[in-house]
């Protein structure tokens, strides 16, 4: 007891420059009023609770206190489920104080107590800080493991905030393994799911993770946009998360070279966490000032400096005086503890033996393996049997879309190479006919009309032969392009693809419609780079993106959603960006249409698979997405901008490396 006023006393001392406004605020919430009323330990343990996830984010040595208190009074009264829950809170409060290796500690206790009481959803979320502290600490393999095996249990239990907020800690630990096309598809579905649910505490995590990939690849615009969009959805009790992303801020203007953008969110950084006496975030913010002014301001350097260390010593302190408000030593306590369980366990699995007797327990043990043994092989068939069935139906799915996107391509070849056979068999059908009339004017003597005849002859036959090697040069083209089904990667200039695709993709469109009519444009920037491609891959996206601007086109002129001075008009362009060094950069490709526009509704599910707008049978609605995973494949994205009613834009933006 008398720990427990000291302990007291110490929290009171460090939150002393605001305990009133906590003071108020908890009254305004009722929960002191709750803990005064409760009259059972089970009412007691429940409001401790309440005040740890409280404080956990803003004061974890409080939240670590009240963690403590529940912890306590859970197992003097062998509450399972509270002590479960206390111990969830205090492994998320030492994950805020920076202690890692203690949380994970903390969570493998929590989740060897509760793997008796068959929530799912608590398990999970155990696992889930395993691997969120097996990410801290560097261990990304183990953490992907543990991440994806929260996944299925979140899943089972349908916890959508919880599925979401997983994801971008997928997101985060793979970006830490230097895997980033898997780092932005967790961030991406993180970001999904979260919009799709529009609860704050869910949406701060994907932005946040999306930034720092985006900051990663060089896209530090992204990376400020999906930052500060994460910053907006903290509310006024996560200080620790609004200095921790204000800093990340700092960092990529910092690596932009904008030093005033990024000395301003540093400073806001280390303000808000100074106010709120966050530690972890003071010794972060400071050691950041360090490194921007000890080239240029030795004397600032030194004065953030002292400011590290003095919060470094703070945070220690803290950590030291954070043990279990009763316990004066966590290690031996816990043995002793685990030892007086393991006693108790021992002799009731004694006395039930003695009870049943040996044999009878063995018999029933054995029915119940055997039985659940069938169980599980009759499950994993049907499981199996069902997983078998839908991978046959995505590929057969996949195989109609390709064949579409064949089909498209080869209504365009045929359509392309018609002009010049017609102008072939047209001057073949009147050269026979001046072959005629030359006999039947050698046969009356007339030799100069015959010269005449045959003069016209010659340039009939010159037109054949131009129009025939016209013809040829497509075939050739063609050919060429089926020798490059290797999947192999090889330079390749993207405006004679996207040229050639614009034209093909247009004649195919007519092929269905011969009374569509469309200006097509291209603004192709001369001096492009080769860029390490699959052609025939880029190709489908190309195809898919112009057959999808045509179609918009030809749905809002036949709506009659258009005015007299109404053009269709389609733009191709490409423009690149290097990068700093000169190594490498950028190059973007983008289809633009005048057509009826996307609505806001649906653009985040556009590039899902399966979803389409346009009518039954008119689509698979694997289009996109295939493109989607071509490019993200690439190492590039895939963007939309539209505006309802005006047009839409869709960009790809690929990777190139100069002698690539």
């Amino acid at each position: 007891m008398r720990l427990l006023l000291i302990i007291s006393f110490f929290v009171g001392l460090v939150n002393s420059s605001q305990s009133q406004g906590f003071t108020e605020e908890y009254r305004n919430f009722g929960i002191y009023n709750e803990l005064r009323a409760a009259t059972e330990d089970t009412t007691k343990v429940n409001v401790y609770i309440q005040l740890s996830n409280f404080h956990k984010f803003s004061r974890p040595d409080s939240g670590i206190f009240y963690a403590s208190k529940a912890l306590v009074l859970s197992r003097s009264i062998n509450f399972v489920l509270g002590e479960v829950k206390a111990l969830h809170q205090l492994s998320l409060s030492y994950q805020t104080l920076g202690d890692f290796t203690k949380a994970l500690r903390i969570c493998s206790e929590g989740l060897r107590i509760g793997e008796d009481l068959n929530e799912n959803t608590m398990k999970a979320k155990f696992i889930m800080n395993q691997g969120n502290n097996s990410t801290m600490l560097g261990n990304f393999e183990e953490a992907i493991r543990l991440l994806h095996t929260a996944n299925d249990l979140f899943q089972e239990a349908n916890d959508q905030n919880f599925i979401s907020i997983n994801h971008s800690l997928l997101a985060r630990a793979f970006l830490g393994n230097q895997k980033i096309d898997s780092a932005f598809h967790y961030g991406y579905k993180s970001k999904v799911l979260a919009e799709e649910l529009q609860v704050s505490w869910v949406l701060v995590q994907p932005y946040n993770e999306l930034g720092k990939a985006h900051s990663q690849i060089g896209n530090f615009d992204s990376a400020i946009y999906y930052l500060k969009k994460s910053f907006s959805q903290f509310h006024s009790e996560s200080q620790s998360g609004e200095a921790r992303i204000l800093l990340d801020i700092a960092k990529v203007f910092k690596v932009k070279n904008e030093l005033d953008s990024s000395l301003y969110y540093a400073i806001e950084s280390l303000t808000k966490a100074t106010e709120n006496m966050l530690f972890v975030g003071m010794k972060d913010g400071s050691k950041f000032l360090v490194e921007f002014y000890q080239d240029s301001d030795p004397k600032k350097a030194l004065v953030y400096s002292k400011q590290a260390l003095s919060a470094s010593d703070s945070l220690a302190k803290m950590l030291n005086m954070s043990a279990f408000s009763d316990f004066n030593d966590y290690d031996e306590q816990q043995r002793k503890y685990e030892l007086e369980v393991a006693k108790k366990e021992y002799q009731s699995k004694l006395n039930r033996n003695i009870f049943l007797g040996s044999t009878f327990t063995f018999l029933i043990i054995g029915f119940f393996l055997i039985r659940n043994n069938r169980q599980k092989q009759k499950a994993k068939v049907q499981i199996e049997g069902a997983y078998n069935q839908l991978k046959s139906t995505q590929a057969q799915l996949i195989q109609s879309e390709k064949m579409a996107s064949l089909g498209e391509l080869t209504a365009g070849i045929a359509h392309e190479i018609q002009n010049p056979l017609n102008f072939v068999n047209n001057f073949s059908e009147v050269s026979t006919e001046l072959v005629d009339e030359m006999k039947e004017e050698l046969a009356a003597g007339s030799v100069q009309f015959a010269v005449e005849i045959a003069d016209d002859l010659k340039q009939n036959l010159e037109k054949i032969t131009l129009h025939g090697k016209r013809a040829d040069a497509i075939v050739k083209g063609m050919l060429e392009h089926s020798k490059r089904g290797s999947g192999q990667k090889q330079p390749t200039y993207l405006n004679v693809l996207a040229d050639e695709f614009l034209r093909l993709s247009y004649q195919s469109f007519l092929a269905k419609e011969p009374d569509f009519k469309c200006e097509l444009k291209t603004d192709l920037a001369p001096d492009l780079p080769q860029v390490s491609v699959i052609p025939q891959d880029i190709g489908k996206v190309l195809l898919n993106l112009m057959n999808n601007a045509f179609y918009a086109i030809n749905e809002k002129t036949k709506l009659g959603k258009t005015d007299s001075d109404y053009k269709p008009i389609v733009t191709v362009s490409s423009t690149y960006s290097p990068l700093a060094g000169g190594q490498g950069g950028f190059v973007e490709l983008s289809v633009q249409d005048n057509g009826s526009g996307i609505p806001d509704s649906i653009k985040e599910k556009i590039f899902q698979p399966f979803f389409t707008s346009k009518p039954t049978g008119s689509g698979t609605g694997l289009g996109l997405s295939l493109s989607y995973d071509i490019v993200k494949a690439h190492g590039g994205e895939i963007r939309v901008e539209s505006e309802e009613g005006e047009g839409t834009t869709f960009i790809i933006s690929l990777p190139f490396k100069i002698n690539q």
